[in-house]
Parts: C-alpha cells; sequence; structure tokens
C-alpha cells in the first residue's frame, strides 16, 4: 500500500512495540485448547508473538506495494494474532475470516466464495491443518484453488525489520458484515479507526491499565476483535482465549477461566448471559470467584434487563456485582463501540408506556406496576469526542427531539471511510446529511432509537421492525416474551419478524428451538401443542398479538451470526423456502388461495 508518513501518530503497532520493549516476558496471549481452565493450553508472551508476527511479515515483504488484502483463515487461537499482526507490520490489509469445520463449510461456502471475490484476496494465510483440511474440501471452488496459500506455522523463523510507514488513513483490515441478507460487504478499518476505537474504550472502561481478559467470541468478529485482542494489544494486557465452540458446549467454561486467571475484563452479547443464568441451576459452582472483574461490557444485540438481572442474581453470592455491567451500543461500521455508560456507573433500565412507543413512536416513562410496559437498556454516550451520535427522522432527515424515536446516524473518527470498492452503497450508508446542513456526512445505522436524560437507548433495526396494524413492535421484546412463556424454549434461540400474506396482508411468524430434555416437567410429558398455547397467551396478554405463523425447530438450528445474534431476515427466508428444520408448525396463512411471502411491510420507516 501507499502510505503515507506520519511519524507522530501512534498506531497499534507502535503502542505493542512499546510493550515487547517493556515487559517482553508478559503473557499476552492463552489459548486453551479444550476450553477448560486446567485443561491443556497453548501461551505466548509478548516476545513470541512479536517474533511470530515478524516471521510472516517477511514472507508478506514482498507484497509491498500490493494493496490486495489477505484472507487470514484460521480457527480461533494463537496463529491467527500473530497472521493479523504480521499484516499491519507489513502494511497489508487484512481480510479476518474464520476456519469452520467441515460439517459447517458446505452452508458457509457461497459466503466465503463472495468474500474472496469482494476482497480480491490473491493470498490465503492460515495453519496446516486447515490448509490440509479446506484444500480438500473447496477442491470445486476454483475462488479458493487459485490463491497462494500460506501455512504460516510451517514458516522457518525469518527477520522483518522493514516496518510499514502507518497514517491514521492507512487501511488495517476489511471487517465484513454478518451476510445474513444479500452479500457480505467489506467495512474499510483504518489504523486511525482502530487508534479512536482504542481510546474511546479505554475511557470508557478504564482500560488504561494493564488488564487480564478472557474471552470466547470469534476473532474475526468484531466485538471479539476490537474488544478483546486488539485492547489487550494497545494496553499491554493478558487475553485468555477460549472457542466459540467451547463455550456454547459448557458455557460454565467462561465463568470459570474468569476465576482462574482473575480476569478483570470480558463481555459478549446477551443471549450468553441468560444462557449462563440458565446453566447455573444445575451445575457445581463450588471455588467459583467472579469478584475481580471490573467490567463485563454486553453487546452486539439488543441487551434485556431481564437477562442481566438473571445473570446478577445467579452469581451474585460467587462475587459479581451487577454494576459491572456495561452495556453498550456500536456497529462494525462504527468499527466497534458507539455509546456506553461511564464506568462503575450501574447499568439503567426505562421502562415505557407501550401505547407512546408502539403508537406515537414517542418515549414515556411507565408508571410502577405497569404490566404492559416495554423495557429498554440505556447504553450510555460516546466517549473521548471522538464519535457524534444523532437520532433522526430517516424520512425528513430532521433531526428527533429527545425522547422522539428515529434513525441513529453516525460521524467522527470511530467510523469507517466506507464499503470496500463499493462506492454507490457507501454513498447512500455514509452520505447522510441533516436537513439544513449539507456540511457533514452521516453514516445510517439502520437502527433505531432515541436520546432521553442523556442516555441512548437503543431500539431495533429498522429491517427487523414488526409492523401490525399501524403498531410498531420490537421484535426483541417479543422473543422475550416468547422464552418466558416455556421452560422448553431455549434462551436466545427466537426470532420474530413479518410475513406477508395476499389474501391476509402483514402477519407475525414466531420460530423457537425447543430443549427435548425440558420437554418433560413435574412428572408428565408436555406435549408441542401445550407449549404453542403458553405462547400463544403470553403474547396476547403482553403485546396483544397472536402469531399467524408458529413453527418449532430442533435445538441448535436457528439461523445466527459468527457471534450468536439471531438473524431474523435469514429466518424469514429459511421458514419461506421451508429450510427450518421443523419439528411443529402452526399456520394460519396456509389457505390454498393465498401466498405467503417475506415482502416487508409497507411501512418499515418511522413517520
Amino acid at each position: 500500500m501507499n502510505h503515507v508518513q506520519n511519524r507522530s501518530f501512534e498506531s497499534i503497532v507502535r503502542r505493542f512495540q512499546s510493550h515487547v520493549a517493556k515487559h517482553p516476558e508478559h503473557v499476552a496471549l492463552r489459548y486453551l485448547v479444550t476450553g477448560d481452565h486446567d485443561g491443556p493450553s497453548r501461551t505466548w508472551d509478548y516476545a513470541t508473538l512479536d517474533e511470530r508476527a515478524r516471521t510472516i511479515a517477511a514472507r508478506l515483504g514482498d507484497r509491498r506495494g500490493d494493496s490486495q488484502p489477505v484472507l487470514l483463515l484460521y480457527p480461533t487461537g494463537l496463529e491467527f494474532a500473530a497472521a493479523l499482526l504480521a499484516c499491519f507490520y507489513a502494511g497489508v490489509p487484512a481480510v479476518a475470516t474464520g476456519a469452520p469445520d467441515p460439517a459447517r463449510l458446505k452452508r458457509l461456502l457461497p459466503r466465503l466464495v463472495s468474500i474472496v471475490q469482494d476482497s480480491g484476496a490473491r493470498m490465503v494465510l492460515t495453519d496446516d491443518a486447515t490448509a490440509l483440511a479446506a484444500r480438500a474440501l473447496l477442491a470445486d471452488a476454483p475462488e479458493f484453488v487459485d490463491l497462494d496459500w500460506v501455512a504460516t506455522d510451517d514458516l522457518q523463523w525469518a527477520s522483518f525489520h522493514r516496518m510499514a510507514t502507518l497514517s491514521s488513513e492507512s487501511l488495517a483490515l476489511l471487517q465484513y458484515t454478518s451476510g445474513s441478507t444479500g452479500t457480505p460487504k467489506g467495512v474499510m478499518v483504518t489504523h486511525g479507526n482502530i487508534v479512536a476505537q482504542a481510546m474511546a474504550l479505554e475511557k470508557a472502561y478504564l482500560h488504561s491499565m494493564p488488564a487480564r481478559w478472557v474471552g470466547w467470541l470469534p476473532l474475526f468478529h468484531d466485538m471479539g476483535l476490537m474488544a478483546n485482542l486488539l485492547q489487550s494489544w494497545w494496553t499491554g494486557g493478558e487475553l485468555t482465549l477460549m472457542s466459540p465452540e467451547a463455550f456454547l458446549q459448557r458455557p460454565m467454561r467462561w465463568l470459570r477461566a474468569i476465576s482462574a486467571f482473575r480476569a478483570t475484563r470480558s463481555g459478549g452479547p446477551n443471549f450468553a448471559f441468560a444462557l449462563c443464568a440458565q446453566k447455573a441451576k444445575s451445575e457445581d459452582l463450588t471455588g467459583l470467584d467472579l469478584s475481580s472483574l471490573a467490567c463485563m461490557i454486553t453487546g452486539a444485540e439488543p441487551v434485556r434487563a431481564p437477562s442481566l438481572e438473571a445473570f446478577a442474581q445467579a452469581f451474585e453470592s460467587f462475587g459479581f456485582r451487577k454494576e459491572t455491567f456495561a452495556p453498550c451500543y456500536g456497529s462494525a461500521e462504527g468499527t466497534l463501540f458507539i455509546t456506553g455508560p461511564d464506568a462503575n456507573v450501574r447499568p439503567q433500565e426505562g421502562r415505557f408506556r407501550a401505547h407512546d412507543l408502539e403508537i406515537d413512536h414517542r418515549a414515556s416513562r411507565a408508571r410502577p406496576g405497569d404490566s404492559s410496559a416495554i423495557s429498554l437498556m440505556a447504553c450510555g454516550v460516546p466517549h473521548h469526542g471522538l464519535t457524534t451520535v444523532r437520532v433522526v427522522d430517516p424520512n425528513t432527515h430532521r433531526e428527533m427531539p429527545e425522547g422522539q424515536v428515529g434513525e441513529i446516524w453516525l460521524r467522527g473518527l470511530t467510523i469507517s471511510p466506507g464499503y470496500w470498492h463499493r462506492p454507490e452503497l457507501t454513498e447512500t450508508s455514509f452520505g447522510g446529511r441533516l436537513d439544513g446542513d449539507d456540511a457533514e456526512a452521516y453514516f445510517r445505522t439502520g437502527d433505531l432509537g432515541f436520546w432521553l436524560d442523556g442516555q441512548l437507548y437503543p431500539c431495533t433495526r429498522i429491517s427487523d421492525l414488526v409492523v401490525l396494524h399501524g403498531r410498531y413492535l420490537f421484535p426483541h421484546d417479543l422473543e422475550e416474551s416468547l422464552e418466558r412463556a416455556h421452560p422448553a424454549i431455549r434462551p436466545g434461540c427466537t426470532a420474530a419478524f413479518t410475513i406477508h400474506s395476499e389474501e391476509h396482508g402483514d402477519g407475525l411468524a414466531v420460530v423457537a428451538e425447543l430443549d427435548p430434555a425440558r420437554m418433560a416437567g413435574d412428572g408428565m410429558d408436555c406435549t408441542h401443542d401445550m407449549v404453542a398455547s403458553e405462547i400463544r397467551r403470553a403474547l396476547a396478554l403482553e403485546h396483544q398479538v397472536r402469531p399467524d405463523v408458529l413453527v418449532f425447530i430442533e435445538p441448535r438450528t436457528l439461523p445466527k451470526t459468527s457471534s450468536g445474534k439471531v438473524q431474523r431476515e435469514q429466518c424469514r427466508a429459511d421458514l419461506l423456502a421451508k429450510r427450518l428444520r421443523e419439528i411443529h408448525r402452526e399456520d394460519a396463512l396456509s389457505a390454498p388461495d393465498s401466498t405467503v411471502s417475506g415482502k416487508p411491510a409497507a411501512h418499515r420507516a418511522v413517520a
């Protein structure tokens, strides 16, 4: 790449190098092979990670001047970190992707092909085991056969001292979106974006002191990459990793590792806290100690107060403090973090009148005891003056007054310059301009939210909004009711969305995973009809709606992103294409003369 010299710019590379010089023997990364804190692990100190990165960078050295990104195809682990750092050293943009197991590769192959085609990558950095498996599995995909495959764990040590000169505008990586709808698009993340992100997290969560992280989110996901890996490099901290699969198999591994390594920082999506709270009821928690935690970030999907409350209650006697929670709002286009609470400020739950939010699209505090109130979590404010957040009417482009729901718009140093090789989409998404003010361009997030009492309350994505009979319903609100309706419904494994029938108009579809072990309770078997009845009752009482299509599916089959976020658009498409692994269906829209489609509701934006 063509880098502009900027000696005053303190890049992530310069910060990392300062830690190597100060404490080369300190632990940089630890990978728990099985996910168990007392099981086998691999550990690299700062000097070892630096040496591995220099060896890989030497292999990349002959690419200097080549602007094409390099694909990183690794499972979670140490080699991914070394390869990413090597790309930074050599000034080569990285494309972070995960190495799926063979069983999932067929389903993910179209996405991987799209990423290779879109990025223009000519080289793949991977490890030997992944290279051997992938070459055999991808033999019929010419996009992969023609790439230069480099197994970095086979490289012999080589010296590399020609560090690229980086500026704030230098492209660091392409963060591909989850791709739940359409073709994945590459968010360009610059080295300036990374530094601004690190400074914002440092200010919000007191990350200036070297900390100890424990994480399970994949490193190619923005939360796992930015909040865990790169933030540990920025501060000179210690990061302990396990694979997402290890966490999902036994969620308590996460908390056991936090306890064993005295972690001060961790975090995850909302479903992870709900899952741990549920598992705590049947786990032996002897010896668990979470008192070392100073910050538990929760984000990547809507934050639900009941999930946090259940987690806090389950682990309060094991040293967890509720004020440790740090609900935040962010996006890949914002590098990650956009808003969050001040350090050590207790998370604020807002309860709002349902009628005002659903009909008038404004936030009014509900009275105590209002059973129909909608609960939303405050996600704080921008930090360090690095990002400006506006709530805007998406139709008129006028800024909304406090308490009024609108689209969240962003600009600032953490915001990406746009999408890789997509100028028209970049202009549409990153070219938002306020009515009467064309001076500044904003990124239009597609998320709904509002300001109240100085806090940002995100609501949902505009595309996910359930619009029924003039009411705006938030899908996570409906999904929360689904999960409470019956213990057989797996937490974090439900989806609510709009479907369309030419005969009946817009209707509500709900999909839920069932846990077979929980279908038996109080000594008697529970039927699908009984669970469905409880769901209908909960939705009627709490939201005054009925599901037009209700589907139960097998465990661990609901479409989700790599971070565990439910892909509602993909779920809708799979439902319509009959790709879901259904075990029970009730369909009021299946009359012979009606056509059911995924056509969106006629009114998707806030008026």
